[in-house]
């Protein structure tokens, strides 16, 4: 089974569920390789990742340049109400 944040914070509380504290400070810590690249988890437990340039060219999606490493979101919050 690939690895994956929730995957690294089970384990860090041994499955309990009521460690919450423990839960989260395990998934900011985690380090993952996705198929987007890697990522973790920001304080406001939202994905950093980085964003890829990419060129689309005969068929196929290519990678040119990491555009921006380790972009998160903030979490300020939403402004909607």
């Amino acid at each position: 089974m690939p690895r994956n944040c929730w995957w690294s914070g089970l384990e860090a509380i041994n499955g309990n569920l009521e460690d919450e504290a423990n839960l989260y400070k395990a998934l900011r810590a985690a380090k993952i390789e996705s198929p987007r690249g890697p990522i973790s988890m920001s304080p406001a437990q939202n994905v950093t990742q980085n964003i890829y340039l990419r060129k689309a060219e005969g068929g196929q999606n290519k990678v040119v340049e990491v555009a921006v490493e380790g972009l998160a979101d903030p979490g300020t919050g939403c402004k909607l109400a």
